[in-house]
């Protein structure tokens, strides 16, 4: 005979529900026989056969409940402690009370369990506990108090506090310690850390896996295949892997990305009252991946070359900078090659010059030449040190144009000259020479050109900025010396490549107002929060030149190049003067005015989109008088909204690497500059390295960088094929 399993020795009894349905129908039916016979009404007697067979209903489920409380759960109880005690538990062995109600058909699991102890020793309580529960459908646990050891195991059933509900970052770490687990062993752990950005609270900045044996993780392949299944536990990003076998340690970091827009400080820059003071400046450009900022800091990098096309953001970043320089109480001389970019600092303080017509532009030139002439002339004579001096920041905006209409005016003014002007070898000395006597100059030119700047002009000009893509890796070259560095910029407004910390990086530009108010750039509650609130240096301009009368005509002969290099300096009141090579009257009494309050950090603040100005830069202070009757206004009736398509209102035309076709090829056939579409990451990246790995011959490092500007670095094979993006004209 066949051994029976545990389902057929335990299986209960049959209800006996067929012999309450037969006697119930029976009854029903003699009732309403006799109901009929001594002459009920037909409404009546249907009323008492109906009401025979609901109690029949009722009969057939309270027996069939109890069935299940005394025959069924017992079988399945005593078939589940039979498997884990490795015995047979018969039904009188268990006692099963205090049911819950459950539903009409289904009696509920039983809150009480008491077990009479067949092997007189410690029963496996745990398992007895999950038995029972996946028997009865309940939860259970041993009642320590009714149990009596090696008599009777009693277990209560109970309801188990309800889970608390994840966060977002908790769900995030469970799923990467869960995915951990599973590549490399249940010892693993997980630590992380966490940052928040304008458009992302809970931001993984990094996770570091430990506790694991690094042996699993020795061999290049392995390890490559660990690091992609774990990756794909981490939330969408540019994570970049380091695996150590000998620390026994996976771990995957990313930087924040960059801020879709980046907004001028909410404190002014500290009063230049020291040399100690000067040192310690730094005009923050933009922000990069991670929050670090790019700086200009006048002592380090004592003259700035910014580069970049229509649209590219390079007057936005002028702007700044003028800014930041006035409020600091910088001499500020302004040379504006279009003649119309600078018109808003006509009225603004600290501006001490602003050259609007190629004259004016020439002397102010020449006059910065002569200052630094002056001022080395005291150093060697010792009778003034650059810690006397004021500083003097020339600004040269659009320096193509600027040369190339000096030039025209020269040939019409030399007057029997040299065949070229000294303007150029001018700026050439005041670069090269002009930084220990706090003398700088701000260059802004549309795309490097090697006939203006040439290799010791562009080595002088150690801070550099280069706006929006560049047009070619020549450009790239000369700015950063690297072909990739640059062009791979996507064409996002104020996405930008900066100096941080002396290495090339893709930042995110700082967006400034334009003082103009007919400008499109224009923001009243900008524009009034950067003005200086101390005005140190009064505004001075260049005079007419001298002319002369030619004695046979009686007419006033046109100015020759030397008259317009002699043309007078006037201040205010329109009176000539001769400039204060060391340091003017008004700048030794702001350094003797006591310090009142103590500087505020200046730091660049993060937005999300241009119509988030109003919050950090609110117009309504701007106003001299109604202030209280406009806030009414506007809380009255809001704000209009604005409306932005994502990125749509910081975007601009595509780049040919953007917009043309894609074709496959293999790494080991990538450049620098290409721009590919990695599948590990989900997105496409701009590629500044493409190396073989020193691990195998097999494989290659990339390097580059995503449109948010945060560094990105693979390893994959150098078969692997990947879609490579290519310019239009390439793909045809």
């Amino acid at each position: 005979m066949a051994a029976k399993n545990s389902a057929e020795l335990f299986a209960p009894r049959k209800p006996k529900l067929g012999r309450v349905v037969f006697w119930g129908f029976l009854v029903s039916i003699a009732v309403g026989a006799v109901a009929s016979i001594i002459g009920a009404p037909l409404v009546l007697v249907a009323m008492i056969v109906v009401l025979c067979l609901v109690l029949v209903a009722v009969v057939m489920v309270l027996s069939w409940r109890r069935w299940q409380k005394t025959q069924k759960m017992p079988a399945l109880l005593c078939a589940a402690l039979s498997d884990v005690l490795r015995m047979t538990v018969h039904e009188d062995m268990v006692r099963l009370s205090k049911f819950e109600r459950g539903k009409v058909l289904q009696v509920g699991p039983p809150q009480r369990i008491v077990l009479q102890d067949p092997m007189k020793r410690e029963l496996p309580r745990q398992e007895l506990e999950q038995a029972a529960g996946s028997a009865l459908g309940g939860r259970y646990r041993v009642d320590a108090k009714r149990s009596k050891p090696a008599k009777t195991l009693v277990l209560s059933g109970y309801t188990p506090e309800p889970e608390p509900e994840l966060t977002p970052r908790q769900e995030i770490e469970q799923r990467i310690l869960k995915g951990a687990r599973e590549v490399l062993g249940d010892s693993a752990q997980v630590t992380v850390e966490w940052d928040e950005t304008p458009s992302e609270p809970d931001y993984l900045v990094s996770a570091e896996i430990t506790g694991f044996n690094g042996v699993d993780i020795a061999l290049p392949g392995k390890r490559n295949q660990a690091i992609s299944r774990l990756r794909s536990r981490l939330p969408k990003g540019n994570f970049v892997p380091e695996a150590d076998p000998q620390e026994d340690l996976i771990a995957f970091s990313r930087a924040k990305p960059l801020p879709k827009l980046v907004l001028p400080p909410a404190h002014h820059a500290p009063l230049l009252r020291t040399h100690t003071d000067y040192r310690d400046l730094k005009i923050p450009l933009g922000l990069a991946a991670g929050g670090t900022a790019a700086v200009w800091q006048l002592r380090k990098l004592p003259h700035m070359l910014a580069i970049g096309g229509t649209g590219g953001g390079k007057t936005i970043c002028e702007h700044g900078v003028i800014q930041i320089l006035t409020q600091a109480g910088c001499r500020v001389w302004l040379i504006d090659g279009k003649g119309v970019e600078f018109i808003g600092y006509r009225e603004w303080p600290n501006v001490e010059f602003l050259a609007q017509d190629v004259p004016s532009q020439v002397r102010l030139i020449n006059l910065a030449h002569e200052t630094m002439e002056k001022r080395y002339k005291l150093i060697r004579d010792g009778k003034a040190g650059p810690e006397d001096m004021d500083p003097i920041v020339i600004m040269i905006d659009e320096l193509t144009s600027f040369k190339t209409m000096a030039e025209q005016l020269y040939r019409k003014s030399k007057s029997g000259g040299p065949a070229k002007s000294e303007l150029m070898d001018w700026i050439g000395n005041l670069l090269r020479l002009a930084r220990t006597c706090k003398i700088h100059i701000f260059i802004g030119m549309q795309r490097p050109d090697t006939t203006i700047i040439d290799g010791e002009a562009r080595d002088n000009m150690g801070g550099r900025i280069s706006l929006g893509p560049l047009s070619s890796k020549e450009g790239s070259l000369m700015m950063w010396d690297n072909a990739a560095i640059g062009v791979q910029i996507p064409r996002i407004a104020g996405r930008a490549v900066g100096l941080v910390d002396g290495i090339p990086t893709q930042i995110q530009a700082t967006y400034n107002a334009n003082p103009d108010p007919r400008a499109d750039d224009y923001h009243p509650g900008m524009v009034a929060a950067a003005r200086p609130a101390q005005v140190v240096y009064s505004r001075k301009t260049i005079g007419e030149p001298a002319t002369d009368i030619d004695d046979k005509t009686g007419e006033e002969t046109p100015p020759t190049w030397q008259d317009y290099l002699a043309a007078p300096i006037l201040d205010a009141n329109g009176d000539e003067i001769e400039l204060n090579p060391v340091m003017t009257e008004e700048s030794k009494a702001m350094r003797a005015m006591p310090v009142t309050e103590e500087p505020q950090p200046v730091e660049l603040q993060e937005a999300t989109g241009l119509e988030d100005i109003d919050q950090f830069f609110d117009p309504i202070n701007t106003l001299r008088f109604g202030r209280r009757a406009a806030r009414a206004l506007r809380a009255l009736y809001g704000r209009p909204e604005t409306v932005h398509e994502e990125d749509d209102s910081l975007q601009l035309p595509p780049s040919p690497l953007q917009s043309g076709h894609t074709e496959v090829t293999e790494v080991h056939a990538l450049r620098p500059g290409d721009r590919v579409f990695l599948d590990d990451l989900g997105q496409e990246i701009m590629l500044s390295s493409v190396d073989p790995s020193e691990e195998s011959a097999d494989l290659y490092d990339l390097e580059g960088y995503t449109d948010d500007g945060a560094p990105v670095s693979v390893q994959m094979e150098a078969t692997a094929n990947v879609e490579m993006s290519m310019a239009d004209e390439l793909a045809s």
